[in-house]
């Protein structure tokens, strides 16, 4: 592709569907389930930041259970809605210690 995004797995009806992987051009990959030409089932998306979230997916937004790995050193285990942690789940700052582990809203 033009932006040197490539994707290797399953295609229907000249759509990315069903198993595959996606290398992107900004040093970004999901490995994981697709519908529809995006993220849908279940994957793992390692972002170029070094963040890394694996769980649900749904018309490519995070969605239902998943953890995010984030670089600053934290992880989030919890419930996703449209990409946005919703519902309950755990914050741990891996360096600290710390837990927050209560209801979500983003």
């Amino acid at each position: 592709a033009v932006n040197g995004d490539v994707y290797l797995g399953e295609f229907v009806r000249g759509a990315r569907e069903g198993r595959g992987v996606m290398e992107y051009g900004d040093g970004g990959m999901y490995r994981g389930w697709w519908r529809n030409n995006v993220p849908c089932g279940n994957g793992t998306m390692y972002y170029p930041n070094d963040d890394v979230y694996e769980g649900g997916w749904f018309q490519g937004f995070r969605q239902g259970w998943g953890t995010l790995w984030t670089s600053d050193g934290t992880m989030y285990e919890g419930y996703w809605e449209n990409g946005f942690r919703a519902g309950w789940g755990r914050r741990t700052d891996l360096r600290l210690g710390e837990v927050y582990e209560g209801q979500w809203v983003d």
